[in-house]
């Protein structure tokens, strides 16, 4: 009765290692005047945490005498 995904820390990678790019150029002009166009989203812009993810607890003991 637990979902699994509950739980999950999710973050956005930095340009220099990520697979996902906003646009890309369609064409460029003989005056070097270049010409965009959106990607269509193939792949999800963010990635799952593996290590941040993982279920924590925190258990903690106080002994007066």
């Amino acid at each position: 009765l637990i979902y699994k995904k509950w739980g999950y820390q999710y973050f956005v990678p930095n340009t220099t290692n990520a697979g996902y790019s906003l646009l890309r150029v369609k064409s460029v002009n003989g005056s070097g005047v270049a010409t965009y166009q959106f990607n269509s989203q193939t792949s999800k812009p963010y990635q799952v945490d593996p290590i941040a993810s993982r279920w924590q607890m925190q258990l903690g003991i106080r002994y007066n005498f």
